[in-house]
């Protein structure tokens, strides 16, 4: 609950509660009735507004002073002191606000801190599981085993099909799949950018086989005449 205490004037002792905005001056219609010369008849309203009291000027000849600086429009704390002509009037409230300790005005007595008795266990604190190193031996081990299982897979598949293909239950003779372990590799020639001695002729039909003979034949006949015309040679 928040109220208006005259301090000085002729209605000094006066108190006002406020329930509601109200306008202080001389006049007879307002709230709060200061018989002042220098007050006008509509001085100030103190009101409410977003739950906190403001004071403002209406306009007033004189102007009004919040704590003794002049202003138009104040937010009210307990205690302040609105000055309106010659008469002063205190703004009271119940309500309290919790002190406020400014920065570096933090009461804290280090002489009472203890420092012994603070218990820091580190070895409490779980250590961080370490990732599992790497073994690249390990690794290539198991490559090796998977390797050898697999050729153990196909050496037992191949003794499968040949003991069913010679033991007169299955099929005739070696007509079984048999496994080989070595593997024919060969480099594929490109026939748009392979030069004439790097091409595969057996990669080429029969006729197109005969084709390039005949041509090379012909080249080769053609170069030796040449050779003989220039050496002056006649063949008779």
């Amino acid at each position: 609950m928040a109220r208006l205490e005259v301090e000085t004037g002729r209605h000094a002792g006066k108190s006002y509660e406020l329930t509601k905005a109200v306008i202080l001056g001389r006049g007879d219609n307002v709230a709060v009735q200061l018989p002042d010369g220098k007050a006008s008849r509509e001085h100030c309203r103190v009101f409410q507004q977003a739950g906190k009291w403001f004071v403002a000027d209406l306009n007033s000849r004189n102007g009004i002073c919040v704590n003794g600086a002049k202003t138009t429009r104040k937010e009210l704390r307990n205690g302040d002191r609105i000055e309106v002509g010659e008469t002063i009037v205190e703004f009271v409230t119940a309500e309290t606000v919790a002190p406020f300790n400014e920065p570096g005005e933090i009461d804290v007595d280090i002489d009472e801190i203890d420092v012994d008795e603070i218990d820091i266990d580190v070895d409490d604190d779980p250590e961080p599981s370490a990732a599992p190193a790497t073994d690249k031996r390990k690794g290539t081990s198991k490559k090796d085993s998977a390797f050898a299982k697999a050729r153990a897979d196909a050496a037992a598949a191949r003794d499968r099909k040949s003991g069913s293909g010679s033991g007169g239950g299955g099929g005739g003779g070696g007509g079984g799949i048999h496994v080989r372990s070595d593997v024919l590799q060969f480099n594929k020639v490109d026939m748009n950018t392979a030069s004439a001695f790097s091409l595969d002729l057996s990669q080429y039909s029969a006729l197109t086989q005969m084709a390039i003979g005949g041509t090379a034949v012909g080249i080769f006949c053609g170069a030796v005449w040449g050779i003989f015309k220039l050496l002056g040679v006649t063949l008779s």
